[in-house]
């Protein structure tokens, strides 16, 4: 048992990363989260004295990179199915993160960015990395940014 003096301190990360396609993402191993808070801003300023008199901001969103080891409850087999990225701007559901009410890692659906990897590591595991995109005013279901042309 670990016995902690002073200030408290956040350790670990929970959580589940599922889409769809893939045979087994309740067995993957969530190895770090890293959230950025980004906008788009167009500033106003006096043509005379340069000075802001005001500022727009648009494009809000929450960009995620997760990483996590590829692993399932049962077979080997099963694993090496799951050693899948998302389809491009396909929707990625976080769930279960304990980090989410103080500003960490944000649960809900997300969008797959460009950029996903897959690496094969020394000791034998696989890494995936995810980056993900939600942007604030879609709401909370991000399948409305990630429907098909015709």
């Amino acid at each position: 048992m670990n016995d902690l003096k002073g200030m408290a301190t956040v350790y670990g990360l929970n959580g589940t990363v599922s889409y769809s396609g893939v045979a087994a993402p309740a067995g993957w191993l969530p190895q770090s989260t890293d959230l950025t808070h980004d906008w788009e801003e167009d500033i106003i300023a006096d043509p005379v004295t340069n000075a802001v008199k005001s500022v727009a901001i648009t494009q809000e969103a929450f960009n995620v990179v997760i990483e996590l080891v590829v692993q399932a409850t049962d077979t080997k087999a099963h694993a090496k199915d799951a050693i899948k990225l998302p389809t491009p701007w396909s929707k990625v559901t976080l769930a279960g993160f304990d980090q989410a009410a103080s500003g960490g890692v944000t649960n809900g659906d997300y969008n797959y960015q460009k950029g996903g990897k897959i690496a094969y590591l020394p000791k034998g595991f696989v890494k995936m990395t995810l980056p993900l995109k939600r942007y604030t005013d879609s709401g909370a279901d991000a399948t409305t940014l990630s429907t098909s042309a015709p």
